[in-house]
């Protein structure tokens, strides 16, 4: 329980952080209320974002991203959002995010499929998930660290 108070709690202030950057940019958007398997994020003209924060990259060493829930197509495999945005922990910098557009990181996938390892995680092992190398994906798409 304790674990899951202090993931919540990361998950809450880097979401709040998150949007605090995003709306320099972006000065309607906001949070999507309820359900949205979509995405997170929207602004008055419809740019949509995905957020994602990934606590066991500290322990991994990798980007999980999940494209199946229960064996059905989920997150990357439907995502409509127009850009993903993925927090992970990248030492020597700690907690930090790429950005990237939707299609760019499917496209990375698709290429880079057979090198991949993929995997079951998330709650009750329900998901299956592609694991990237934090290093491979930093690279890849960049970061910033997130300032704490």
């Amino acid at each position: 329980l304790i674990m899951f108070e202090e993931d919540l709690q990361l998950g809450q202030k880097a979401e709040e952080y998150i949007l605090a950057m995003l709306k320099k940019e972006f000065p309607t958007i906001k949070r999507v209320n309820g359900y949205q398997p979509d995405y997170d994020f929207i602004d008055d003209d419809g740019y949509t974002i995905e957020l994602k924060l990934d606590i066991r990259s500290k322990s991994s060493g990798n980007v999980g991203i999940e494209y199946k829930h229960k064996n059905k197509p989920s997150a990357i495999s439907t995502s409509k959002a127009i850009e993903w945005i993925v927090i992970y922990y990248l030492p020597p910098y700690k907690w930090v995010y790429s950005r990237m557009k939707t299609n760019e990181l499917k496209a990375f996938l698709k290429r880079n499929d057979k090198y991949l390892h993929k995997t079951n995680g998330g709650d009750s092992n329900m998901s299956s998930l592609i694991l990237i190398p934090i290093v491979t994906f930093s690279e890849e798409f960049g970061f910033t660290p997130l300032k704490t």
